[in-house]
């Protein structure tokens, strides 16, 4: 079984074409800064095609880091082009909400039920060459892309909190 589970994720990266308005402008400029003025090359929507694994997506409304909005388009996209998107608004909630030590009562209990293993199992199942196919060619570079954009934001939140 595939599947992608998505919390709070930044599935929008780069100004989308239809819809200018979606990403705040302070946004655009920084991601561009940070993503060597090509962010639609790390941009998960910008790779939305056929085929791809069915995903679940758990957002708070009140996430202020992640526009709610973006994560609508995501899941229009996805459904458009015929793969399977579910979105879990949790309204109001901020960023995060179902992390432990971050998140308490109903809305953190009902994400982490949602996502128990046997939960995913049941609302999801792909073949191994769904994954396969989600994997080959540009997701892998996509990937690498992220890996390296969000690196020395992680190191620098490490060292900040070790020196503090």
């Amino acid at each position: 079984m595939h599947a992608l589970v998505l919390f709070n994720p930044a599935v929008v990266l780069a100004p989308v074409e239809s819809q200018p308005d979606l990403l705040p402008a302070d946004n655009v400029t920084a991601i561009r800064e940070r993503a060597d003025g090509k962010p639609q090359e790390i941009s998960p929507y910008h790779f939305i095609r056929a085929a791809l694994p069915p995903s679940i997506i758990f957002h708070g409304t009140g996430d202020e880091a992640v526009p709610f909005a973006t994560v609508v388009a995501f899941q229009k996209t996805m459904i458009a082009a015929g793969n399977r998107c579910e979105l879990k608004a949790y309204a109001g909630q901020p960023r995060g909400f179902f992390n432990p030590g971050r998140g308490q009562g109903e809305a953190r209990s009902e994400a982490t039920r949602r996502t128990s293993r046997s939960g995913i199992r049941t609302r999801f199942g792909t073949t191994r060459a769904d994954q396969n196919r989600f994997i080959d060619g540009p997701v892998r570079f996509q990937a690498n892309r992220l890996k390296n954009f969000f690196a020395s934001e992680w190191h620098g939140e490490r060292s900040s909190t070790s020196s503090g």
